[in-house]
């Protein structure tokens, strides 16, 4: 038990709180909520229904996704016996034939918030994934859920902003 509460930053010991994703209308935000019974497992499965149903013919945009976000998805779907659907590229270097760009792979080994500084990009948000832990232990779910919405929301422009840098 120690080790789920300790080591958050692995797929094997940390535990899925919220999974984010943009679309051409709106930010979406599957996240824990024990009132209407979503655990990590349910919410899991929700992200990857939408995706089946709606996403797969797009391309996903990420920061630090191949190296963290989508080997944690993975990882967790594994552990709670879910089949992932589709395959999301994690290979490294991107093919115009991939689903995934990461755009931390295209800029470099830099925060999110350094390259929302040097493009000019708003961020008022005072969280980093640091602090998911606590907020979460402290039963903060939607502050957690605002801050994976303006990440959402950062990626996006910054994804605008680079879509014609070598990839």
């Amino acid at each position: 038990a120690l080790l789920r509460t300790e080591f958050p930053l692995y797929w094997y010991t940390g535990q899925i709180v919220a999974i984010g994703l943009k679309t051409k209308d709106a930010d979406i935000v599957f996240y824990r909520d024990n009132e209407k019974h979503l655990d990590e497992s349910a919410i899991i499965n929700m992200f990857w229904k939408y995706i089946t149903d709606n996403l797969t013919a797009h391309v996903g945009v990420t920061y630090n996704g191949k190296a963290f976000d989508v080997p944690y998805l993975y990882g967790r779907s594994a552990l709670l016996g879910i089949t992932p659907p589709i395959d999301i590229i994690t290979r490294r270097y991107w093919h115009r034939d991939d689903n995934h760009w990461d755009l931390y792979e295209t800029l470099g080994s830099k925060s999110l918030n350094f390259w929302c500084s040097v493009f000019d990009i708003p961020n008022d948000d005072t969280l980093t994934g640091k602090d998911i832990p606590k907020l979460f232990r402290q039963g903060k779910i939607l502050e957690i859920v605002s801050h994976v919405t303006k990440d959402i929301q950062k990626i996006n422009i910054l994804a605008s902003k680079i879509k014609d840098f070598p990839r």
